[in-house]
């Protein structure tokens, strides 16, 4: 999946970079390595790996602090400290400000933060969790690198990321009229962990640890007493950052009590078993520890059935709304969905069409509080600098967030 660069090469086009500078040779030698991680093989191989989703009913304070390390390796130590204060972030206005958290970790164990550019006359709020692939083995992680920022992210990096400080990511656009977010309070969550956002615990078979989940807990012991007087908040993110709010929605809402979260998820969509194989969930939870952070209350939610979460989160917070962007043949998730097959081979564009209508029709349409945009493309991810001006049957992505911004009537399920 995803985004940035270690090079701060344009965001959202790292994945596609990823795969691109791999040889027909190097690619063909990935594959192999990965091994056969099929809904056929009742065990998968050690190597084929982990990837995506789902939220938890946790205090965030507590949600950071007390998950174990993989059940595989109890003796491996896991270092995420507790944070120095849970005091609100002061920093000025319209200024991205670096804030470390040294309780946060990347997958190579060192400190991470995240960035923030305030708007004191503005009581609503913007989290985006950043995307930039995903790994699960020592393939994945160690040889070809497949997830970004894999050697740490911190203050230098962020300083020197033009894509968050320079508006590479369109909703952070203070001088775009078409953003709707230009006013608001914005926060930047960084990828550094390889999991999605949503991992729990050291990884024996990868070397990393995957901390995405508990990192996000972190930010909101800070985060909630800074904006504790904010009428709404949007929780977004691309890519695997678009997967990570939905794993990470639970715990982010019960952070903010009665203040209203509502998901805007670009590009992270999740299907059913068909599309995205048992199997290859269950790598990634051998790797990410995600069925621990399934909602303790969604009892259809496990892994084979992630797709469950679609349901539960409508359902348990009927008020908060829930918006899906994607294009109809996202070239990117088919390669990383592929991965579910064996041997590994991305899904045809008639196959990711057929799933994400099948989301569509069977599941989010019956869903009061869900709406669609879909695009007519093999595109991956929106938020870019062109990406809000998209348009589907003469209505513009930037139109259509609005609407959901504002709950209006205009929001509604858009598809070609």
């Amino acid at each position: 999946m995803w985004v940035c660069s270690r090079r701060c090469r344009p965001m959202y086009t790292r994945l596609t970079y990823r795969f691109g500078w791999l040889t027909r040779g190097a690619l063909v030698a990935l594959l192999l390595s990965l091994g056969a991680c099929s809904d056929d093989s009742e065990t998968p191989t050690k190597d084929m790996g982990a990837q995506d989703m789902i939220a938890q009913d946790a205090a965030p304070r507590e949600a950071s602090a007390d998950m174990p390390v993989g059940d595989s390796a109890p003796q491996v130590p896991d270092t995420v400290l507790p944070d120095a204060s849970a005091d609100p972030i002061t920093a000025a206005d319209k200024t991205w400000t670096w804030v470390p958290f040294p309780g946060a970790r990347c997958a190579n164990d060192t400190p991470t933060g995240i960035g923030v550019s305030l708007n004191s006359a503005s009581t609503k709020v913007l989290i985006y969790m950043s995307g930039g692939g995903a790994c699960w083995s020592a393939a994945t992680c160690k040889t070809f690198q497949l997830a970004v920022n894999l050697d740490g992210y911190d203050k230098t990096k962020f300083d020197a990321d033009k894509s968050v400080t320079e508006n590479g990511v369109a909703v952070f656009d203070r001088t775009d009229s078409n953003n709707p977010y230009a006013e608001w309070n914005h926060v930047y969550i960084p990828y550094c962990t390889g999991d999605v956002h949503s991992g729990t615990q050291y990884s024996p078979v990868s070397g990393q640890h995957h901390v995405g989940y508990r990192n996000i807990g972190r930010y909101l012991s800070r985060l909630v007493p800074t904006f504790s007087s904010a009428t709404q908040v949007v929780f977004s993110g691309s890519s695997a950052g678009g997967v990570g709010t939905f794993l990470n929605y639970e715990q982010v809402q019960t952070a903010f009590g009665t203040i209203p979260v509502h998901v805007l998820n670009d590009s992270g969509a999740a299907m059913e078993e068909t599309y995205l194989k048992p199997a290859l969930q269950t790598q990634w939870d051998a790797a990410w520890g995600i069925s621990k952070v399934f909602p303790s209350g969604c009892t259809d939610c496990k892994i084979g059935n992630i797709d469950a979460i679609y349901d539960y989160l409508a359902t348990t917070y009927p008020k908060k709304r829930f918006a899906l962007i994607s294009s109809l043949a996202d070239k990117t998730l088919r390669k990383f969905y592929g991965f579910g097959n064996s041997p590994p081979k991305d899904l045809t564009a008639d196959d990711w069409k057929k799933g994400l209508n099948d989301i569509a029709d069977n599941k989010l349409s019956k869903l009061s509080n869900w709406r669609v945009f879909f695009i007519d493309s093999d595109v991956h991810v929106f938020f870019t600098k062109t990406g809000l001006t998209t348009t589907t049957k003469g209505t513009q992505l930037s139109d259509w967030i609005t609407a959901f911004n504002d709950d209006t009537d205009a929001w509604v399920d858009v598809r070609p």
